[in-house]
């Protein structure tokens, strides 16, 4: 077998997205997967499809790809994805389950939101044996969360995402152009900019209270993971095919990241020389 390792060394391993992506793409069964109600408080409905009849949300209402979810003033709905992230949305919400999806080849899910309207929250666990990443679509920009936790804000004006832990990338619809929010940090898109702008998060009173996840990240925000290994390897593709795959990889989270990228000899001459 020939193998190669690539490692990147930088705070979050959320710029592996890129990688993440390119596993499932590969061919694999592709499956939906589901949401739970785990809790839903005031006024919510959800809807099976977009000509759906609306439904009020219970407690173990499950809601497929597609579905639409509606909460009132002073209402929040609790989800829980099969990929273990967690989603709270808060009142005067609509939100669209826009993609659910599972490779069972390689044990991969992906998820995309859409928030039309105001607010929710994510808790994402840190991914062992599964690769997965969650995304939230809204009218100016896209939000991209791994092993985070995080608060994503909509209005006439705005998309705002809050962290509390892990890391965000934050994307401009229109212009494309992005930026890493970190631990502490809010990101800003504002309608008729074309810029991402990040600042220091400063404490707000919240019209829907936090869930108890944000307040337990922000005690352990600083231990985040700090080192990300990716590793290409294949039992046919020759050694100068792996090296050429590895370094577009490379090249690719070193364009679109602050990350500083090693190769797994430059580490060994480093530890060397350390003795």
């Amino acid at each position: 077998m020939t193998r190669l390792s690539l490692h990147a060394y930088a705070v979050p391993v959320f710029a592996l997205l890129i990688a993440c992506s390119l596993l499932f793409a590969q061919n694999g069964q592709i499956v939906p997967q589901t949401a739970v109600v785990k809790q839903a408080d005031g006024t919510a409905e959800y809807k099976a499809a977009e000509r759906g009849a609306w439904q009020n949300a219970v407690k173990g209402s499950v809601l497929k790809m597609k579905s639409a979810i509606l909460t009132g003033k002073r209402s929040t709905v609790e989800l829980q994805f099969e990929s273990g992230v967690t989603c709270v949305i808060g009142q005067n919400s609509y939100v669209e389950l826009a993609k659910l999806l599972k490779n069972q080849t390689n044990n991969s899910m992906r998820t995309r939101l859409v928030l039309d309207s105001g607010q929710l929250w994510i808790e994402m666990p840190s991914y062992k044996e599964q690769t997965g990443w969650f995304d939230i679509e809204t009218q100016s920009a896209l939000v991209y969360v791994r092993n985070s936790v995080a608060k994503v804000i909509v209005d006439s004006n705005h998309t705002f995402i809050d962290v509390y832990r892990g890391t965000a990338k934050l994307r401009h619809k229109k212009s494309a152009k992005e930026a890493i929010v970190k631990p502490h940090q809010r990101g800003v898109v504002v309608a008729g900019r074309e810029e991402v702008q990040v600042a220091e998060l400063v404490s707000r009173d919240e019209q829907t209270p936090a869930p108890r996840f944000v307040q337990s990240a922000g005690a352990s925000a600083g231990d985040e993971l700090s080192i990300a290994m990716l590793s290409v390897q294949s039992t046919f593709a020759e050694k100068k095919d792996l090296n050429s795959i590895a370094n577009y990889i490379a090249l690719e989270i070193d364009k679109n990241s602050s990350i500083e990228v090693m190769f797994l000899d430059d580490v060994e001459d480093m530890l060397r020389a350390e003795g």
